[in-house]
C-alpha cells in the first residue's frame, strides 16, 4: 500500500475503553501502540481502510468524516 495512504491514518485515536493508541507509518507498514503497552505492533492491509491486527485478534477499520478527515 502506498505510504501516502498509509500516512492518512496517522494519528492519536481515542479507542473508548481500550484507551488511546497512537497509530504511525514505519517505512511501509502501519503501526499501531496501545496505551496498555506492547510497544509498536503491524496491521496488515486487507484494503485502503481496513487493516488485520493481530495482537487484538480483531481488525481496524478507518472511516471520514463528511468533511473527508
Amino acid at each position: 500500500m502506498p505510504r501516502a495512504t498509509l500516512a492518512r491514518y496517522a494519528g492519536v485515536y481515542d479507542v473508548g475503553p481500550l484507551g488511546e493508541w497512537t497509530v504511525s507509518v514505519e517505512g511501509d507498514e502501519l503501526k499501531v501502540e496501545m496505551s496498555t503497552g506492547g510497544g509498536k505492533q503491524p496491521a496488515f492491509a486487507e484494503s485502503d481502510t481496513r487493516f488485520n491486527f493481530p495482537p487484538t485478534g480483531g481488525k481496524l477499520t478507518f472511516v471520514t468524516d463528511p468533511k473527508g478527515v
